[in-house]
């Protein structure tokens, strides 16, 4: 919300024209990595640059390239080696290494053409708390416990009904053999006296 009403206050004084070909939202862990991808720009011979607006609405001019060819310009606060601005056929990015907290906020992609910056691009970077490697080991211990116990809950039940089947086999067998047992012998007494 605050975003746009800002990007409308700038287009009302003609001091930027918006053509956003994309909004998104990109997250990325504390200490990690990132690239912003921008609309090629290299048919444009002009100024290519990125901002970024960060929560209290303070627009900073980061990097720029006078064409697609041309070596990028770092601005004084982003010369840390860790914003690159790079260009191919089919993108300009900006690729921020060793993301930190202060690196969140809204980035633009755009031009310069006749005094007027021309925004194509913006991306919402949210930079997150890194994962701790304790809190991913302890997930997966839990995760392994939780299995061996229901393998031993199936494994018990499996064995209590394999015991009770058993049981049941073994008492009707001796049931009937105690049915039957004077029967076959009466049987047999009768075979051998014929």
């Amino acid at each position: 919300k605050m975003v746009t009403s800002i990007l409308a206050f700038l287009c009302s004084f003609s001091l930027i024209s918006v053509s956003l070909s994309e909004f998104v939202i990109v997250e990325v862990q504390h200490g990690g990595e990132v690239s912003l991808l921008c609309s090629n720009l290299s048919t444009f011979i002009t100024n290519v640059f990125w901002f970024k607006m960060d929560q209290r609405s303070n627009a900073t001019k980061i990097t720029s390239m006078m064409t697609a060819e041309s070596n990028a310009t770092v601005k004084e606060g982003f010369k840390n080696g860790r914003f690159q601005m790079s260009s191919n056929i089919t993108h300009v990015s900006l690729n921020i290494s060793e993301v930190n907290f202060s690196d969140s906020g809204l980035y633009f992609c755009g031009l310069y053409t006749n005094s007027v910056a021309v925004i194509f691009d913006a991306t919402f970077l949210q930079v997150e708390e890194a994962m701790s490697p304790v809190v991913g080991s302890l997930g997966s211990i839990i995760f392994v416990l939780v299995m061996v116990i229901i393998f031993l809950i199936v494994k018990i039940r499996s064995f209590q009904t394999g015991t009770a089947i058993i049981y049941h086999l073994h008492s009707s067998l001796t049931f009937q053999q105690i049915r039957r047992g004077p029967t076959a012998e009466t049987e047999l007494d009768q075979n051998r006296s014929r």
